[in-house]
């Protein structure tokens, strides 16, 4: 019982975080110089300045931007819990774009978690055991310049290096995977490749440091004394203590991904959700932009709430505690 009443009172501050985040949005977006309406209309230099704002008018009653803000929140929330979205100041689908583009983000995202965490750990596992101190501090100078280096430079890199220089990779566009999946996957090799590499810098210390610490642990050095292999300790108690500091940032990392999917795709030419949200924010598309943020900020409090769940599994004391 203790367990599902945490999981219900994170959930409820889950909601009550998202409905605050919504209407901030909402609220910061309405604010802005201009609206949806005048970025429909244009300059239109075919017009007077009368017949313009006359044009922009009926484009604000027609959007439903003449009603009090409190109103349009409440009808685009009431949207949100039914699951009826409305339109594009465009005249699309909301629900229809966001389908259509979520996929393409979250399969960028998820590999790259995977292969981060796959990457990070078989070089966190050589350095500790390997017997060169150079090889740490190697990886930890790394590490250091991938997280200074801002993602936008980090992906010119690596087009200029791969895609210009030794031409072996595209540099731009997507194909899906039902059209072509050779190319599909090609394609996506330096935009997973951008989002890697900050990762594996992230979480390589925390894995070295907890590999360190658990080595150093009277469980380790008693599973040592009895004569396990190396390979059994490392795989069987050290990584299992090492990695708990990892989950925890693991969690922080996963829920910026889709907010970093907007440079990515931007970067890359990638018809995901990011560049969909800089469409809406181009638009100055309340409605748009405001669900899309949403989702967002909900894919960073869910991964948190998965994050603390994995912790609880992976850390014996944590599973005594909650009993």
């Amino acid at each position: 019982m203790g367990a599902i009443t945490t999981l219900a009172t994170r959930l409820a501050q889950a909601l009550a975080v998202l409905l605050a985040v919504s209407f901030l949005v909402y609220l910061l977006l309405d604010l802005l110089p201009g609206d949806a309406a005048e970025q429909l209309v244009g300059p239109a230099y075919d017009l007077t300045p009368e017949e313009r704002a006359e044009r922009v008018q009926e484009e604000r009653v027609r959007l439903g931007l003449d009603r009090p803000l409190i109103v349009r929140y409440a009808e685009w929330l009431l949207g949100m819990i039914t699951g009826s979205l409305g339109r594009s100041v465009r005249g699309n689908p909301i629900s229809t774009l966001i389908t259509d583009r979520l996929g393409v983000s979250l399969e960028i995202a998820v590999i790259s978690v995977l292969v981060a965490l796959a990457v990070s750990i078989a070089i966190a596992l050589i350095v500790h055991s390997s017997k060169w101190d150079w090889l740490a501090k190697f990886t930890q100078a790394a590490s250091s310049a991938f997280i200074i280096i801002p993602q936008f430079y980090l992906a010119f890199l690596l087009v200029l290096v791969f895609s210009v220089w030794l031409g072996v990779l595209p540099s731009i566009g997507f194909t899906p995977l039902s059209e072509n999946p050779a190319k599909h996957f090609l394609q996506l090799v330096l935009p997973i490749t951008t989002l890697v590499l900050p990762q594996v810098a992230t979480y390589l210390p925390y894995l070295v440091s907890g590999l360190r610490s658990s080595s150093t642990a009277p469980m380790a050095i008693a599973a040592a004394a009895r004569g396990i292999s190396q390979r059994r300790l490392l795989m069987a108690h050290l990584l299992p203590n090492g990695i708990l500091p990892t989950i925890s940032m693991a969690g922080i990392v996963m829920g910026n991904l889709l907010g970093n999917m907007v440079i990515i795709e931007f970067a890359f030419s990638i018809p995901g959700i990011g560049s969909l949200l800089l469409r809406g924010i181009g638009d100055q598309d309340l409605t748009l932009v405001s669900t899309l943020v949403v989702i967002i900020a909900a894919v960073f409090v869910l991964s948190s709430i998965i994050t603390d769940l994995v912790y609880a599994l992976v850390d014996p004391r944590l599973r005594k505690v909650s009993r």
